[in-house]
């Protein structure tokens, strides 16, 4: 076979040609006098729109699924999309019309007559009532509560959309970001939990996330005092979404675990910016627990919702760096930073350990037992990934992750220059 450029047929075995096609295109220019076809980059500009169209045509696909589940098409009928979403709907109008008071988070319609206890707290509550307050000149709280359950999910995901391409500018620069946003703007995941009719904090969870992740990679891409704000960005952004949710403790975690290990494997300077992001969350969790809880329950003590337990657990962290800075162990000495901090972290976790041990048997360690077995087993949600029904869901939920992480561990690792 002949290969053809330009109507001119080159000669020789088919790798040479090749070769000289992809080599030389110089010589090619000076043989047959026509330049190479070459591609240019795409530039700032278009690539800054090209991401943002596609960030709007996937967001746009996005809210009209939302909205078509929310409307049947059949009946028209406009229905809230489960349980979940009715019942923040009457906890926010309950609150609105003076039922209940703000530091009240019992559902006292449920289980009657005793109430039911709510794991939920206001953050949420809060975004229901702005989202719906244009509403309140055209009637009352149980108007606000309704049209704000309705659209708090769409008006989230837009949040999140926002959030995403910001959270990755340090990696993928202020254009090409949006296409972290357009491939946000496409997970089914996301589209179940900000539909319309569908007032769920976890998709308020997942702007949190991307905030802390966001203020994360700011950090420690730029540890230098410049990065202070984003520092204490993320240290109230991580108090409050503990506030929202106790499942945040996993970002958490994961956030703490990555600057300890940048710090002892690259000799990454963060610790007095870490001292920064673990203070200023600690301070935030005590002001947001007096918010949810008033004087009178501060001292309360849950663990499926935020409580005294989570303040010292914030202490200990912001102590944990504060102490490394102080101590300012040389980069070098890799083993003497691995020994203080096993020494420092070992002094909190007996400290948490001794203050509440039952911290460590997770938020549903006061649930009873007959009430995971006869409500809460059937929750998939709720279960730990191993014991789920679906063999499939758990494998979904653990070994695509798990590869996922260890091809990106590596391919980080591999080009990162040593």
């Amino acid at each position: 076979m002949s290969d053809l450029l330009h109507g001119l047929t080159i000669p020789g075995p088919r790798g040479a040609r090749r070769g000289l096609l992809r080599s030389c295109p110089s010589e090619l220019h000076r043989r047959w006098g026509r330049p190479p076809m070459t591609r240019e980059p795409l530039s700032q500009p278009h690539l800054r729109y090209s991401a943002a169209v596609l960030a709007a045509v996937a967001l746009a696909s996005a809210l009209a699924v939302s909205v078509w589940g929310f409307v049947s098409l059949d009946t028209g009928i406009q229905e809230l999309r489960d349980t979940d979403g009715y019942m923040r709907v009457v906890r926010v109008g309950e609150l609105l019309n003076g039922d209940v008071g703000w530091f009240d988070g019992s559902a006292g319609r449920a289980n009657a007559p005793l109430g039911h206890s709510m794991h939920w707290t206001r953050p949420m509550d809060a975004v229901v009532i702005v989202v719906g307050l244009p509403q309140l000149a055209l009637g009352g709280g149980a108007d606000v509560a309704y049209w704000g359950g309705v659209l708090a999910g769409p008006v989230l995901l837009l949040a999140l959309v926002v959030a995403t391409a910001w959270a990755a500018r340090p990696l993928l620069g202020s254009a090409a970001s949006w296409i972290a946003a357009f491939v946000v703007s496409l997970q089914p995941a996301i589209w179940a939990y900000s539909s319309a009719g569908r007032a769920d904090h976890h998709t308020l969870m997942m702007v949190l996330v991307a905030i802390v992740i966001g203020s994360a990679l700011r950090v420690l891409t730029d540890p230098s005092e410049g990065s202070r704000g984003a520092a204490t960005v993320g240290g109230v952004a991580s108090a409050l979404a503990m506030w929202v949710a106790i499942e945040i403790l996993l970002w958490i975690g994961l956030v703490f675990a990555v600057g300890w290990l940048l710090r002892w494997s690259r000799g990454l300077d963060i610790d007095r910016l870490f001292s920064v992001w673990w203070t200023s969350c600690a301070v935030s969790t005590v002001v947001f627990l007096m918010i949810e809880h008033g004087f009178g329950g501060f001292a309360a003590v849950e663990f499926d919702r935020l409580s005294m337990p989570h303040v010292v657990l914030a202490v200990l962290l912001a102590v944990f760096w504060l102490v490394l800075a102080r101590v300012d162990v040389p980069n070098e000495n890799r083993l003497r930073f691995a020994t203080i901090s096993m020494l420092i972290g070992l002094a909190g976790v007996m400290v948490m350990y001794a203050a509440y041990p039952d911290f460590f048997g997770g938020p549903l360690v006061d649930v009873p037992a007959e009430v995971q077995e006869r409500w809460l087993f059937d929750v998939d949600e709720v279960q730990p990934a191993l014991s789920m029904h679906s063999p499939s869901t758990s494998a979904l939920l653990l070994v695509v992750p798990v590869i996922g992480s260890i091809v990106a561990i590596t391919l980080c690792f591999l080009a990162t220059p040593r």
